[in-house]
């Protein structure tokens, strides 16, 4: 199972990949992935495979938050004033 296809479920869904099938079923779609390795975090979809699907969630997770940090990052930038 790819990481795009992981990705695709959550990203129509807005939840994270893993348990869907068990906690949502009435979500997914014929042929789409049901195994975890996607999140979704504030919007930002991360879908990851070539591990054990924790392993796989685990670092789609990690790569979500640090986009939402340099986000952050970016954004305070634009809170300062234009003269100082």
């Amino acid at each position: 199972m790819d990481g795009r296809a992981k990705a695709n479920v959550s990203w129509r869904t807005g939840r994270d990949s893993y348990g869907l099938a068990v906690t949502a079923p009435q979500l997914l779609e014929s042929g789409d992935a049901v195994l975890g390795g996607a999140v979704c975090v504030d919007g930002i979809v991360v879908g990851v495979s070539g591990m054990y699907n924790w392993y796989d969630e685990a670092l789609a997770a990690s790569v979500a938050w640090f986009l939402r940090g340099i986000l952050k990052g970016r954004l305070s930038d634009y809170d300062k004033p234009f003269i100082a």
